[in-house]
C-alpha cells in the first residue's frame, strides 16, 4: 500500500511539471506587467547574478563588494541561446577583477563603474560575441563589509 501512494505521488509530481513546461512554452505565462513593459524577466539582457569583486589597496585584500549586473543583448541575437551563457560570463568578469581590481583607490566599498563597466563589455564580447553584445548595467553594489577609507600617505608625515 505504501508503494502504491509513493508511485501515485510520483507520477502525479511529474504530470504536474510536464504540464507546467508545455504551459510555459506555449505562452501562457500569466498577465502581463503594468506600465508597457512587454518583455518582463525575459526581455533581452542576459542578468549576471550577484558576482563578488574584490577590493585590493597596496596588494592586499581589503574587501569584496557584490554586483549585479545586466547585459543588454542587440536585435537579432538568439536570447535563450545567450542567457545560457551567463555563467561563462560571470566567470570571465571574475577573472578579469583579479588581474584588474576594480575598486576605488580612496573608497573600500565601491567599485568604479567605469571601469568594471568597459571589463564587463570586453568580456560579453568574448563570450556572447561582438553583433549580441549591448549596453552594460549596474544594477546593484553592496560591500560585504563596510569599512572607513584607506589613509593616504603624506610627504610631510615627519
Amino acid at each position: 500500500m505504501l508503494r502504491r501512494a509513493f508511485l501515485t505521488g510520483l507520477l502525479l509530481t511529474a504530470a504536474q511539471g510536464l504540464s507546467s513546461v508545455a504551459h510555459a512554452r506555449s505562452g501562457g505565462g500569466g498577465a502581463k506587467k503594468e506600465g508597457g513593459d512587454e518583455k518582463g524577466e525575459n526581455g533581452p539582457w542576459v542578468d549576471v547574478n550577484a558576482v563578488a569583486l574584490p577590493i585590493v589597496v597596496n596588494g592586499a585584500l581589503r574587501n569584496y563588494v557584490f554586483v549585479r549586473l545586466r547585459v543588454d543583448l542587440n536585435e537579432g541575437s538568439d536570447f535563450g541561446v545567450l542567457k545560457q551563457k551567463e555563467p561563462m560570463l560571470r566567470d570571465a568578469i571574475i577573472r578579469a577583477s583579479y588581474r584588474t581590481p576594480f575598486g576605488k583607490k580612496d573608497d573600500l566599498q565601491e567599485i568604479d563603474e567605469a571601469r568594471l563597466k568597459a571589463a564587463v563589455k570586453q568580456a560579453a564580447i568574448q563570450v556572447l560575441g561582438a553583433k549580441a553584445t549591448g549596453a552594460v548595467t549596474i544594477i546593484s553594489q553592496k560591500p560585504r563589509r563596510y569599512l572607513k577609507a584607506v589613509p593616504t600617505k603624506t610627504a610631510s608625515a615627519h
